[in-house]
């Protein structure tokens, strides 16, 4: 009779702390239910959203060592220390477009001879990711801009994402809120935009298009969601075709200035490539008209088309 297959949960290792976990108590209840050839073994932590308690009392059995188990489960990069040697990992590396802060940790896994299943690359039939998290970045990046806003405007105060217990305790506090007559500008189509405009709709704030939004005044709070055929330019002057764009970015030009001077807080949330145009450059922040006071750049694409993105932030230390 053959063993069953032993799955490890890992403790998160890199810095700053993620509270994450791949596998909750309830998750892995239904997977020991579906699956019974296999065992999960718990690494106990101190910071993740669950406890340890809470995988006791679901009966799991935590361990530190976890060199008898056969695949081990993560969410960020392993801390190559803790490496064990012949084993199959799962989390993401972000070492596949050549990331040069993660080249070590690739490196070591190739001496180890470790089997590293990265989730940036699960793809179903239609190959499109089973595994991302935009969508959630997404929907805590826009809190976290609304939070910015009443900072900055001393408005309204929210309490930090990451001191909520859920999503329905984070969109209880958004509720309370009163926004004035702002123009909020969202850019990008895909899952973190969806989960941008998640976050805004809770407080049932009116949608308007580009052409209402760069001429049209409110007495209330609007948000607009920009496509790339809202923010860049053919420079030959041809009409805009969005394959066109995705293949020849460099034959294009940024149109985005126009409604920096209309907007009040900019959530970013588009797929940026390094040979398309930027949004922005330095000498536009100087500008007399220049209007938006809040930049929520979820992208993130340090040093890329927003000059003001110039490190990441960190959830402890959200605003700069």
């Amino acid at each position: 009779m053959m063993r069953p297959t032993r799955i490890g949960v890992l403790r998160e290792t890199k810095n700053p702390p993620d509270r994450r976990v791949a596998i909750t108590p309830e998750q892995g209840l239904h997977l020991i239910k579906t699956f019974p050839n296999i065992n999960i073994f718990i690494q106990p932590s101190d910071i993740r959203c669950y406890t340890d308690a809470e995988y006791r009392k679901a009966g799991f059995f935590l361990t530190e060592d976890l060199r008898e188990c056969d695949i081990l489960i993560g969410v960020k990069e392993v801390t190559i220390p803790t490496l064990i040697p012949n084993k199959t990992y799962l989390f993401f590396s972000h070492t596949a477009k050549k990331q040069a802060h993660n080249r070590k940790l690739l490196q070591a896994v190739l001496k180890r001879n470790i089997t590293l299943i990265d989730y940036e690359y699960l793809c179903d039939k239609n190959n499109k990711r089973v595994v991302a998290f935009g969508y959630w970045a997404g929907v805590v990046g826009a809190y976290k801009a609304l939070r910015a806003r009443g900072m900055r405007t001393d408005s309204f105060d929210l309490p930090p994402a990451s001191s909520c217990h859920n999503m329905d305790e984070m969109y209880k506090h958004l509720k309370t809120i009163s926004l004035k007559p702002i123009k909020i500008l969202l850019t990008g189509g895909g899952r973190v935009a969806m989960g941008a405009l998640q976050t805004i709709r809770v407080l049932h704030i009116k949608e308007v298009s580009p052409e209402e939004f760069l001429n049209n005044e409110y007495s209330e709070p609007v948000v607009c969601r920009l496509d790339p055929e809202d923010y860049v330019e053919r420079i030959d002057g041809s009409e805009f075709n969005l394959q066109h764009f995705y293949n020849n970015p460099q034959t294009y030009r940024s149109t985005f200035k126009r409604f920096t001077k209309f907007a009040d807080l900019f959530i970013a949330c588009h797929y940026w490539d390094p040979n398309s145009p930027k949004f922005m450059i330095p000498e536009d922040y100087k500008e007399n008209d220049f209007n938006i006071s809040v930049i929520a750049d979820i992208s993130c694409d340090t040093q890329g088309p927003i000059p003001s993105t110039l490190r990441p932030s960190t959830i402890a230390s959200s605003f700069y």
